[in-house]
Order: structure tokens, then C-alpha cells, then sequence
């Protein structure tokens, strides 16, 4: 189930609940005072014979209703409980799981990153630094605009700083390679000092796949 599905759940469970706590409360109410009427009615207890007929049968009757608003009221506190319960779990699911589009920012940036990494690796023994300073550039650009995102915010305060984060490091770290130069991509300083940049990133990018329980080595299969 997605979260935007999620989201109309939640909005449905919360009504439930609501409703179900108010009916709970008027059924509270109705057997406060129907156990007061009741008590008030058994302490006037008839002397003649022939009226205590009628007061048996009116307490009898206000304790089929007491009874009926207790069965009532637990009822609705069940369900009360139910939706409350689920509309909590709906909102901890939305919090601590990736939307779509995070989700999918995320993969993005790792697999970018992968593949500059080998791109990187190549520059040292290529033949055409201009065909890999090429790809590099294209290859940022992308991580770049997937670092521009904004982190779901129904994401709790942890999760959505975390990932933040992340894709701040994933912009900067798109824009200073989309830098690179054939000269640059030659140069075995300047390859070290671009991959002390990626390190950063990876770090951040660990975080947030220990955060949202992303399995980093399924990853690597599908790359």
C-alpha cells in the first residue's frame, strides 16, 4: 500500500475514532445517570402492594438499560481502541518508510555514485579522457538534480534530517563533479580528492540505508 493511500486511511481511521470515543462518551454519560435514576427510584419503594408491581417492572426496565449502555460503551472503546490503534500504526508506517519518490532518489544516487566511482577507476588507464570526463559530467548532472529533492514530510524529524542530509551531500557532491576537466580526470590528486568526496557522501547515503532499512547488498545484485 502506498502512502498517499496511507494518507486517506489514516484521515478515516482518526474519524472512527473520534466518532466511536464520542459514542463512548454519551453512552458513559447515559449510564451514569441511569444508575443515578435508579438508585433514587429503588429507595422509594412503594407500601402498597398493588403500585409495587409497576416500580419493579420501571427498575427493571432502567437496569436492561443500564446494562445495554454498558455493553454499548465497551463496545465502542474496543473499537475506539481499534482505529486508534491502527490510525497510530498508519502514522509510524508513514513516518518511518520512504515514499516513492525518495525511494527512488535514493537508489538513483547510489547507483549514480557507483558509476562515477568506476568511471573514476577508468580514468587512470583510459585512452579517452574526453569520453570519460563526458560520461562523468552526465553522470553527475543526474545526481545533482535527484540531490535537489525534499525529503517526504511525513517522514518523523530523524528520518527526514537524516535524508536531508543526504541529498544536500548528493547536490554538492553533483555540482563539484560536473567540474571535472580532462585535465583533472588525469590527474591522480585531483581522482583522490574527488573520491574523498564521494567517501563523504557514501557515509550520509550508509545512514540513511541503515535509517530506513535498505538492503545496501541487493542493491549491488541489481547494478
Amino acid at each position: 500500500m502506498g502512502l498517499e493511500m496511507l494518507d486517506w486511511l489514516l484521515i478515516g481511521l482518526i474519524a472512527a475514532t473520534v466518532i466511536f470515543l464520542a459514542l463512548l462518551l454519551a453512552y458513559l454519560v447515559g449510564f451514569f445517570f441511569t444508575g443515578r435514576k435508579l438508585s433514587a427510584l429503588k429507595k422509594r419503594r412503594p407500601k402498597k402492594k398493588k403500585n409495587r408491581r409497576k416500580w419493579a417492572s420501571q427498575i427493571k426496565k432502567i437496569e436492561a438499560q443500564k446494562k445495554r449502555y454498558i455493553k454499548l460503551s465497551i463496545l465502542f472503546l474496543l473499537l475506539g481502541g481499534i482505529c486508534g490503534g491502527g490510525g497510530y500504526y498508519a502514522k509510524y508506517y508513514q513516518m518511518t518508510n520512504l515514499a516513492e519518490k525518495d525511494k527512488e532518489a535514493l537508489v538513483q544516487g547510489y547507483f549514480l555514485m557507483t558509476k562515477i566511482e568506476e568511471q573514476l577507476d577508468e580514468a587512470a588507464t583510459t585512452d579517452s579522457p574526453k569520453r570519460v570526463q563526458g560520461t562523468v559530467y552526465d553522470l553527475s548532472a543526474r545526481l545533482a538534480s535527484y540531490g535537489a529533492s525534499t525529503p517526504d514530510g511525513r517522514l518523523s524529524k530523524d528520518g527526514y534530517l537524516l535524508l536531508n542530509r543526504l541529498y544536500q551531500s548528493m547536490k554538492e557532491l553533483g555540482l563539484v563533479l560536473t567540474s571535472v576537466t580532462e585535465e583533472s580526470i588525469q590527474n591522480p590528486e585531483s581522482i583522490e580528492e574527488y573520491r574523498g568526496d564521494i567517501e563523504k557522501t557514501k557515509a550520509h547515503q550508509k545512514n540513511a540505508f541503515e535509517h530506513f532499512r535498505i538492503d545496501e547488498s541487493s542493491l549491488k545484485q541489481d547494478n
